[in-house]
């Protein structure tokens, strides 16, 4: 990412903090336009650079942090961005080979931890999480609706029904959840196991967010898909790490049954994770 020149430095002191966020919305808004074809790959750095703001113990760097992410979210409902392969937003894509330019490989990482901020306790930044999850959902029915072959009714109906929702009903973990499942459509196998690796290390105490909520996506989505053996093992070795951290009795009911779950359709991965990492388990 460019670093603004001095003249630039000494124009931003001069503007007061709303104006100075508007003008760094603005700067990354261009950063995305300027790279052309690498458009795509200048936005998940961004998205890269600002995700671990989010996490910040500072309320006010939470919110800012998320405010950019979400005026980006907006940002490319309304700018082309062409270069976005067809496997984007695929829960299955059969022999494809594309160019990682031409790739968004943090649908899984947004839609988790976007998922999950809606419930932290800041509201400035719960809502600004909100916001910047409806715009990816809008982005996510856009770039299919470029593709034929995904038209029919279905399709039609989930885009209505999305029009529909507003934002601040991402705000009731209820249907924050329902909103999730909307989602987990579009997930690749690393998208979930993404998600599922975020959602276990949110179970343990303290949580800054929705303990129920984040085991409701360990068990959607540990029972919803298969995996490949490395993603077994990272898997399992989460748990195992969590485990003793963990305090609620929701989160250690969805870590036994993701166990178990994995052991039905991946016996010979759960058990090879276990020897190999027995040494550090205790629980």
């Amino acid at each position: 990412m460019a670093i603004p020149c001095q003249a630039s430095r000494a124009a931003l002191k001069t503007l007061s903090p709303s104006q100075t966020l508007a003008t760094m919305d603005s700067m990354l808004q261009v950063l995305v336009c300027s790279a052309g074809t690498l458009g795509i790959v200048e936005l998940q750095n961004i998205l890269q650079l600002l995700l671990p703001f989010t996490n910040s113990q500072l309320a006010e760097v939470q919110e800012r942090a998320m405010a950019r992410i979400a005026r980006l979210a907006n940002f490319i409902t309304t700018y082309s961005l062409p270069q976005v392969c067809p496997c984007f937003a695929q829960a299955i894509v059969l022999r494809h080979q594309c160019s990682k330019t031409h790739q968004f490989v943090m649908l899984g990482k947004l839609v988790g931890h976007l998922t999950l901020c809606c419930t932290c306790k800041d509201k400035g930044t719960r809502h600004e999480a909100a916001e910047a999850l409806h715009h990816l959902h809008t982005f996510v029915l856009q770039q299919r609706s470029r593709w034929p072959w995904l038209h029919g009714t279905e399709q039609l109906q989930l885009q209505e029904d999305w029009q529909a929702t507003q934002p601040w009903q991402l705000l009731q973990t209820s249907h924050t959840g329902k909103i999730f499942l909307m989602f987990t459509k579009y997930l690749q196998p690393s998208d979930r196991t993404d998600i599922i690796l975020m959602a276990i290390k949110s179970l343990r105490a303290p949580s800054a967010y929705s303990i129920s909520l984040a085991a409701h996506m360990v068990d959607v989505l540990v029972a919803d898909h298969a995996f490949q053996p490395g993603q077994v093992l990272n898997i399992v070795w989460a748990i195992y790490r969590s485990r003793p951290s963990v305090r609620a009795v929701v989160a250690l009911k969805s870590l036994d049954r993701a166990l178990l779950v994995l052991m039905g359709k991946h016996s010979r991965e759960v058990v090879a994770s276990l020897l190999q990492c027995s040494p550090m388990c205790t629980q």
